[in-house]
């Protein structure tokens, strides 16, 4: 089949993975795109100004304006006669689509006063030498038209550089407008997400060990649990997160066979995540796209993969959230969400006594993207939820909450007023409170930046004022299927009923519906670019994504088509006795216990019959041999398929034909003769052997 590599088209958004190198070179530059500020904003620019402050960062009309910054000289030519000026475009912007039009520069600098840069009277910098700067002036005196909104200000740096006076560099930021009566703040609900990229394919194994490398000091995930434990803020968690470090912290190994190296700060991660405040939610497991799943009619996983049976304790209790891929809701993956009725059946690859619909609990808040300016919104009040047929409470996070200022990734005094002016014009609409997902270090470090909001909680946000959902949150679903979709199709199906065979439920869990839900992961492609974190790589991503995919495909082939349970017989002459047993040998090379039926079936079973025969435990690796009482009413030649079952029905295995002779009607005197004869005795013997062998030096 054909991979198209990842991101899928449909699907663009979510906390994806990188290749280690990748993964750090793109936490560094957006670090050092935050923290430190970009390169000259034009490629003729002989100089790099960096803003260090802003004051104030709400003007009101009494107001003086103050900039700060260092000048630095970039070129090889020395500088001189550099002087800084306020600079402002006399613009006010009143919506937030307004402050996507920041190509320039427009405006005009403020002549009336200047600050003289350098070491001497002259104002000359030479190679690489850096000087600061301050200007200030009345808002009153800079001609901005009199209104709430944002305007846009700055510095030009003017100078020569052996050519006359001239532009040498410039940087601009956003400046708020409240001239009164003064607008009422909206209120700020940052949301962090802790999820990472799927990597664990069974208890103790990892694909990689790029989880190391994200908890270690410093890492994504170190950050953004540090970001999680701040005051006022909320978390969403996904529990394969914590059920991985879990099993880290416990002493883990990469498929490969190599240990892994993340042992001791899992164990310091899932410490300090025990401590972090209850505003917090647990997602889907492996943060399933419900509306994939939608789309293959398997809400059935969704509500597995929301059900807190078999979680870590850590998050169990947690109340459960839902972040649609992209942030798009769709209107058939909101109904994945209605709390299964009554009587439901069992979810796809659960045992018969293992349903989510035995718990139905309160239905997960969801938290979807919300729409831009002109996409079907007005500029009406929004409420704080909206409200919907499932009882899901819907809460609109604001994607663009992040949006560079007019210097993208500019300095953190520019990040602030890109922040102030999001919220003033979102305090000017009307909306009564913006939520942000924090999800890496960059928007981490953003909304450290906001320390003037007033921080509520994400629950607090549905006791406010509420409507019924509105056509413009919901999108449309994909109109065709992409490889994801189709693989998490064969996966769902391939895996139905195989729950019941395997003794433990963790088992049972990640070899059916933990599974699928994991390759209908969002997770899969690594962060989306944001104007403050570079893009992720596809390459990586569907490398990851392919070796867990076959893997998996590869484990469920082995059970179903394969020798993970085996049949062998050896050829036996039995006696004429009623209470003659039918001799079969079941191996389990699985390396877990699993429980099964031998099922037996003839080609003419009103003369010949044996019933089956239901085998509770079959330890990993061992051997078992099985007895059945065949019935026979005739003399003659038959040919008997045994095979074997889950206890739910579900056929396993290679079945094995059996020629079998029936002599003395009523009383039986048999002879099975199977292909394999001795060799598979051999063989079965042998592996036994191997099984126990590798298992003493485990």
């Amino acid at each position: 089949m054909s991979f198209r590599p990842l991101p899928f088209p449909r699907r663009r958004s979510g906390r994806r993975i990188l290749g280690v190198p990748a993964l750090l070179t793109a936490l560094l530059l957006a670090m050092l795109a935050v923290l430190v500020g970009t390169a000259p904003a034009r490629a003729d620019d002989r100089v790099r100004v960096e803003l260090t402050s802003i004051t104030p960062a709400v003007t009101a009309a009494t107001d003086t304006v103050t900039i700060s910054g260092i000048v630095t000289n970039t070129g090889d030519t020395p500088l001189t006669g550099v002087q800084a000026y306020l600079w402002r475009d006399q613009q006010v912007r009143t919506t937030r689509a307004e402050l996507a039009t920041t190509d320039g520069p427009v405006g005009a600098r403020w002549v009336t006063r200047y600050a003289i840069l350098g070491t001497d009277p002259s104002g000359t910098l030479a190679p690489g030498q850096q000087s600061t700067f301050i200007v200030s002036a009345p808002w009153s005196a800079l001609g901005i038209p009199a209104r709430d909104g944002v305007t846009m200000i700055g510095v030009q740096i003017r100078g020569s550089y052996g050519e006359g006076n001239t532009t040498l560099g410039r940087a601009r930021a956003w400046l708020p407008q409240d001239l009164g009566p003064q607008t009422t703040p909206v209120r700020l609900a940052s949301v962090v997400l802790l999820a990472s990229t799927p990597s664990r394919v069974a208890a103790g194994t990892f694909l990689d060990d790029h989880l190391a490398h994200e908890i270690a000091p410093g890492g994504r995930l170190d950050l953004l649990l540090r970001s999680a434990a701040g005051s006022g803020r909320s978390y969403l968690v996904d529990p394969a997160l914590i059920l991985s470090l879990q099993e880290m912290a416990a002493g883990y190994e990469l498929t490969d066979g190599s240990a892994g190296a993340g042992e001791g700060d899992a164990k310091a991660w899932l410490a300090t995540f025990d401590t972090l405040p209850t505003s917090g939610y647990r997602l889907p497991y492996g943060v399933a796209d419900i509306d994939l799943l939608a789309g293959i009619d398997h809400a059935d996983i969704v509500q597995s993969a929301l059900d807190p049976a078999e979680l870590p304790a850590d998050v169990a209790e947690l109340p459960t959230a839902v972040l649609p891929a992209d942030g798009l809701l769709t209107r058939r993956g909101l109904a994945t969400l209605a709390t299964p009725t009554a009587g439901a059946g069992p979810s796809a690859g659960s045992s018969p006594t293992a349903s989510p619909s035995a718990t139905p609990g309160k239905p997960p808040i969801v938290l979807t993207a919300r729409p831009a300016e002109g996409s079907g919104t007005t500029r009406s009040a929004a409420p704080s939820y909206w409200t919907t047929a499932e009882r899901a409470p819907v809460v609109t996070y604001d994607p663009q909450a992040f949006a560079a200022g007019p210097d993208a990734g500019g300095s953190d005094a520019q990040q602030r007023q890109s922040l102030a002016a999001v919220d003033q014009l979102d305090a000017l609409a009307g909306r009564p409170v913006q939520v942000r997902l924090i999800t890496d270090v960059a928007t981490a470090h953003a909304d450290d930046l906001d320390t003037s909001a007033t921080r509520v909680s994400l629950s607090s946000l549905t006791e406010g004022s509420s409507a019924p959902i509105s056509d413009a949150l919901l999108q449309a679903p994909p109109s065709d299927e992409d490889d994801q979709t189709r693989d998490v199709r064969r996966a769902a199906t391939s895996t139905t009923g195989l729950a019941s065979m395997f003794t433990d439920p963790g088992v049972a869990a990640d070899r059916t519906w933990r599974a699928t839900a994991i390759l209908a992961s969002t997770q899969w492609t690594g962060a989306a670019a944001t104007p403050l974190s570079p893009a992720p790589d596809p390459t990586a991503a569907s490398e990851a994504y392919v070796a867990y995919r076959n893997l998996q495909r590869d484990r469920v082939w082995q059970i179903t088509g394969g020798d993970a349970v085996a049949i062998s017989a050896r050829p036996v002459l039995l006696t004429a006795r009623q209470d003659t047993q039918f001799p079969v040998t079941v191996t389990n090379n699985l390396p877990v216990p699993v429980s099964v039926r031998l099922e037996f079936e003839s080609e003419n079973a009103e003369r010949l019959h044996v019933p089956s025969v239901d085998i509770r435990t079959i330890g990993a690796g061992e051997a078992i041999a099985v007895g059945a009482v065949p019935r026979v009413e005739a003399n003659g030649n038959y040919t008997v398929v045994a095979r074997l079952t889950t206890p739910a029905g579900t056929v396993i295995g290679v079945p094995e034909e059996i020629d079998v002779q029936a002599t003395q009607a009523g009383r039986v005197g048999w002879i099975l003769m199977i292909v394999s004869g001795i060799v598979v005795i051999g063989t079965t013997v042998l592996r036994i052997k191997q099984v126990r062998t590798e298992r003493s030096h485990a």
